[in-house]
């Protein structure tokens, strides 16, 4: 680190006297305090388990003994663009984390792995990413030490933090783009990843505290190069990614020397219009493993433990069912319908380049094609009309069917599970109002052909879902801005291979917020919210939960300096008595965006093997109180 930091100010002195200098950055400071009353312990706000889906990951503080709920944090970005001449430009940019300034590693700084511990309190000013651009009569030089570009999302998409925030780079690489090579646009790259885990006995890796880190450990451990062409030719486009990642471990002396372990994908696509009223798009995508390769691994490891780090492919007849196939047609008759019909063929063992992990889209493709927790892509086809109806309301209906499989991929031998969906939706706009209503009704069915062979039991799931919204702009000026909205959900889920009612929900959500513009410089907001949902099925009796959601704060702007100050108090009753069979059969057959009162919101601590907690369910969670205090300053300069 002390190298790279005097090879920029060496670059600095070099350049100083001849080149214009810009500097910019910002200096924040956060405060953040959280307590929580009634939850129980470890994890009584885990991720979706309420009625507003409000539950952040944080740490329950009744038993922390590293008390995480009051955090102090500091954050320095120094970013300066040195322009050398008319062609040439380097970007250099400076980032120093002061977390929790009492120095004890009490958080990762990312909010759904709080409780992992880290070592980053106090680090030094670090070099976040030196870029080195220069234009050259054979195109444009990228040379940078965080590559990071968003080719495409089913082969190399960016790595996002948990699939948001910030971009994290794959290594130091080298970009050449041309807008013209014989009426081509041309990317050609090489970059170096690793496959080094993002923490090693709970330490960050990047602050080289680790006990048991070596230089080993941070070395790349794969070259990844290729090119990407497209063609405009008019009546539409083509283009040609190729991608091909070398693992450097075969050619090192050891178990790995000599193997095949490289892979090598290809994409193909383009957009032809042949008349104005008709598109039709397309992809054809392959990945090629080495006879070698047996899984493909994660860029920077995992912090969440229950998820896999690799994707397995050293099974019988894997790395055949390799290629991805989705075309689409668009006709647009006059110009308020559209018709669309889609069909995509997804293989169960293609998988995108170097994922960060399998929730991102660089991980197994674009998020359409939906993992989930191993069960699959999907793949099928898809027909779409979306119709405005001609009157003075912007009235807009859409009717929209899908038939797909849910590949159960090279993981398992599990029988694809076939998701049949008609959606039926009308929505009606105005500037100061709105209301939508819309049906929706998927069916699940598989037909359990390998349940002797550990596959699953036969299933034959029906959902409904109803839904109204509205929305009205009850003030609207240049001072204050009210708004209210209400939300009405009804929901049912039949398991008919058991012949069981397994969900009938009704839920009703009531919101408004407010902001109020005292002068030119200060803004107060604020927002209440309400939700109540009930649920009396077969296996769950007269369960209801209710939900307060009170948000308020102001924000004042002076110049480069911003101050925010935030207070939230979330109170969420649940009332609810069911077993742990009762809510296994219950709960976690119903569609995530349902499950309002999860026995897994709060885990019942049962050791430290990690698989215990999670299917220790805490049947006896009844919901919590918390409070929360936010404030932030920002200098700009």
């Amino acid at each position: 680190m002390k190298k790279h930091v005097a090879l920029a100010l060496a670059l600095f002195s070099i350049t100083a006297a001849a080149a214009q200098i810009d500097m910019s950055g910002s200096l924040q400071f956060f405060f953040d305090e959280f307590r929580e009353i009634n939850g129980n312990k470890w994890y009584s706000m885990n991720g979706n388990g309420n009625i507003f889906g409000t539950g952040d990951w944080k740490q329950s503080t009744n038993d922390n003994w590293n008390d995480n709920r009051d955090k102090f944090q500091a954050i320095l970005n120094l970013n300066s663009n040195v322009k050398l001449n008319e062609n040439t430009n380097i970007n250099l940019g400076f980032e120093t984390i002061i977390d929790e300034l009492i120095g004890q590693a009490n958080g990762s700084g990312i909010t759904y792995g709080q409780e992992f511990a880290t070592v980053r309190d106090n680090s030094p000013l670090i070099i976040k990413d030196i870029t080195l651009t220069t234009n050259t009569d054979i195109g444009k030089f990228t040379l940078t030490n965080n590559f990071n570009f968003d080719f495409n999302k089913r082969v190399l998409a960016m790595q996002l933090e948990d699939n948001w925030g910030e971009p994290l780079p794959y290594g130091e690489g080298v970009l050449l783009e041309n807008d013209d090579v014989y009426g081509f646009t041309t990317k050609t790259f090489m970059f170096q990843a690793s496959e080094a885990p993002s923490s090693i006995d709970g330490k960050d890796v990047t602050t080289n505290t680790a006990s048991n880190l070596t230089q080993n450990d941070l070395k790349s451990t794969k070259l990844v190069y290729g090119f990407d062409v497209k063609k405009d030719f008019g009546l539409g486009n083509i283009g040609v990614l190729a991608v091909n990642v070398h693992d450097k471990s075969s050619e090192i002396s050891g178990s790995n020397f000599g193997k095949d372990l490289d892979t090598l994908r290809l994409a193909v696509n383009g957009e032809f219009a042949p008349i104005d009223l008709v598109s039709i798009k397309g992809e054809y995508i392959i990945a090629n493993y080495g006879k070698d390769v047996t899984s493909v691994m994660n860029t920077t490891g995992q912090v969440i433990p229950w998820i896999t780090d690799s994707y397995d492919l050293s099974g019988v007849d894997a790395k055949k069912d390799n290629t991805i196939v989705d075309a689409t047609v668009v006709v647009t008759p006059f110009d308020d319908l559209e018709v669309s019909v889609g069909y995509k063929n997804v293989g169960e063992d293609y998988t995108a380049v170097l994922g960060n992990s399998q929730r991102h889209d660089s991980w197994l493709g674009n998020a359409s094609f939906a993992y989930e927790d191993g069960t699959g892509y999907e793949k099928g086809y898809n027909g779409k009309i979306v119709y405005t109806l001609p009157f003075d309301l912007i009235v807009k209906t859409t009717v929209d069917y899908t038939n797909y499989d849910k590949t159960r991929s090279a993981l398992n031998d599990n029988e694809d599970t076939n998701e049949t969906q008609l959606l039926g939706k009308v929505e009606i706009n105005e500037d100061k109002w709105g209301v939508a209503g819309s049906y929706r009704r998927l069916v699940k069915t598989n037909s359990g052909k390998d349940v002797s062979n550990g596959g699953v039991e036969e299933t034959d799931i029906l959902y409904n879902d109803y839904n109204v919204n509205a929305r009205y702009a009850l003030v609207q000026g240049a001072k204050l801005n009210t708004n209210i909205n209400v939300d009405v959900n009804y929901y049912t889920g039949d398991d008919n291979t058991i012949s069981q009612n397994f969900s009938n929900e009704q839920r009703i959500k009531v919101g408004t917020s407010s902001d109020y513009k005292m002068n030119d410089k200060t803004t107060l907001y604020g927002s209440y919210n309400f939700g109540y949902a009930t649920e009396n099925n077969d296996v769950i009796k007269d369960a209801y939960g209710r939900q307060y959601l009170i948000k308020t704060g102001i924000k004042y702007v002076v110049n480069d300096v911003t101050f925010d100050l935030m207070y939230k108090y979330d109170n969420y009753k649940l009332n609810r008595e069911a077993s742990k069979t009762e809510l296994e059969n219950s709960v976690y057959k119903k569609e995530v965006s349902h499950v309002w009162y999860d026995g897994l919101e709060s885990w019942s601590h049962s050791g430290s093997d990690w698989e215990n907690w999670m299917w220790d369910v805490a049947d006896d969670y009844s919901g919590y109180i918390t409070h929360e205090l936010k404030a932030s300053i920002t200098v700009a300069f």
